[in-house]
């Protein structure tokens, strides 16, 4: 999500790429991410990388929180992801803690994928 947004900031106005992202981006929001994948970020290759390392970020931080003594989880075996997944977050200190920490690991994610794919997934890249 993260790194879609930093793609349509630079998109120019009336492109193809900025069409798929705002058809996309709520999808992605929600928890389904293959229409970002697939059809915006992996087609221009560099932005698919600065996307993972988004995720990557927002895995360390849910790993500091883990540090910390703040694990999160599903209350499930089934769920899904994004904000969707939200409500199927528990924690040791209690199911809205676990919440609160998860969608903050969420916007974690997404600001680094933002970050990252500006400064790095950007260039030399088909922005059309």
């Amino acid at each position: 999500v993260g790194a879609a947004l930093a793609l349509y900031k630079v998109a120019p106005d009336g492109s193809n790429l900025r069409k798929n992202i705002r058809g996309a981006i709520i999808p992605g929001i929600l928890g389904i991410g293959e229409p970002l994948i697939y059809g915006v970020t992996l087609p221009r290759i560099r932005p698919f990388f600065t996307a993972m390392a988004g995720g990557a970020v927002g895995g360390f931080y849910i790993g500091l929180l883990n540090v910390f003594n703040i694990q999160i989880g599903l209350n499930t075996v089934f769920g899904s992801s994004g904000l969707l997944g939200t409500i199927a977050m528990t924690s040791n200190n209690g199911v809205v803690t676990g919440m609160i920490f998860y969608i903050s690991a969420l916007l974690v994610a997404y600001a680094a994928g933002f970050v990252i794919t500006l400064a790095f997934g950007t260039k030399n890249v088909d922005l059309s």
